[in-house]
C-alpha cells in the first residue's frame, strides 16, 4: 500500500490533473471574457459614433432653450421689481459682453445707471448661443439682435427694457423696435399666440440663435424673447421663428409658441 503506486501517489496525480484542467479552463475563460469585453467596446464605440451627432444636437437645442428661458426670467424679475419697489427699472442686455444688468432708475429718469443707483440683477448669459435676428441674416450682435432701442428721443439708448413703477413697459421709440402684428391667418403651424414681425422685419424682441452664421432659412433655430406683444399686461413670451418652408405664412415673419419645429 505504501509503494510507488499507492494511494498517496494516485491522489497526487489526480490533484495535478485537476489543477491542470482548472488552469486550462481559467485560460479559456479569460480568453472568452477578453473577447466579450472587446466586442462590448466595439459595439459601444459604434453606438457612440452613430448617436454622437444626435446627442450633440439635443444638447445644442437644450442649451438654446435654457438661454431663452434665463432671459425671460430676467425680464419677469425686472418687472416684478418695478412693482414691488414702486420704482422705474431698466434691464440692459449687452450681447457682446453677454451681460444682463438691471437697476433702479431714479429721477431725472435718464435710462442710464448713474452713481448711487443700485444694481438689482446681474448675470452672464451662457456661451454657445448667438444674438442675431432671423430671417434677415443679420450679423451676430447686430443692432436688431436686441431690439429695444430709443428712449426720450435719444437713439443712443439701446438694448434696454424699461418698466414704469406700475410694471407697465415703456415702449421703445426706434422704428426697428415696433410692436409685432398678429398673423394674417391662424393655422395648425401658426396658432393663437403667434406673432408676425412688422413689414421690413422690424419688431422689438431679444433674438438668440444656435448658429453664428446664416445660410438657407431652414438651417437656423432662432428664439424671440419679448414682453407686452399685444397689451400692457406684462406677459413675457418665448417664441420660435417658423420659416415658410416649415409652415409659416407666406410673406410673414412668424414666431410661434410651442410645440416647436427644430432644424438640424
Amino acid at each position: 500500500c505504501g509503494g510507488p503506486f499507492g494511494p498517496e501517489m494516485i491522489g497526487a496525480d489526480r490533484s495535478a490533473q485537476f489543477q491542470s484542467k482548472m488552469a486550462q479552463q481559467r485560460g479559456r475563460g479569460f480568453s472568452r471574457h477578453f473577447v466579450e469585453v472587446m466586442v462590448a467596446i466595439i459595439v459601444a464605440s459604434i453606438v457612440c459614433l452613430l448617436a454622437g451627432p444626435y446627442l450633440y444636437r439635443l444638447y445644442r437645442r437644450e442649451r438654446l432653450r435654457i438661454a431663452a428661458q434665463e432671459i425671460s426670467t430676467a425680464i419677469s424679475a425686472s418687472r416684478l421689481k418695478s412693482i414691488r419697489l414702486n420704482r422705474q427699472i431698466v434691464l440692459q442686455i449687452d450681447p457682446a459682453a453677454r451681460l444682463a444688468l438691471a437697476w433702479a432708475d431714479d429721477p431725472p429718469f435718464n435710462f442710464i445707471q448713474d452713481p448711487g443707483e443700485p444694481t438689482l440683477l446681474r448675470f452672464r448669459m451662457r456661451s454657445g448661443i448667438f444674438f442675431r435676428y432671423a430671417p434677415s441674416g443679420e450679423r451676430v450682435n447686430g443692432e436688431d439682435s436686441v431690439a429695444f432701442d430709443g428712449y426720450n428721443g435719444n437713439a443712443e439708448l439701446v438694448d434696454r427694457i424699461v418698466f414704469r413703477p406700475d410694471g407697465v413697459l415703456i415702449p421703445p421709440e426706434s422704428p426697428g423696435s415696433k410692436t409685432p402684428l398678429r398673423p394674417a391667418v391662424e393655422t395648425a403651424a401658426v396658432p393663437y399666440g403667434s406673432i408676425n414681425c412688422n413689414p421690413g422685419d422690424s419688431c422689438r424682441g431679444i433674438y438668440v440663435s444656435d448658429r453664428p452664421g446664416g445660410g438657407p432659412e431652414a438651417n437656423r433655430n432662432t428664439f424671440r424673447i419679448s414682453v407686452n406683444d399685444f397689451g400692457p399686461m406684462g406677459r413675457v413670451t418665448i417664441l420660435k421663428w417658423l420659416p415658410p418652408s416649415q409652415g409659416g405664412n407666406p410673406g410673414e415673419t412668424d414666431y410661434v409658441p410651442p410645440p416647436w419645429k427644430w432644424v438640424d
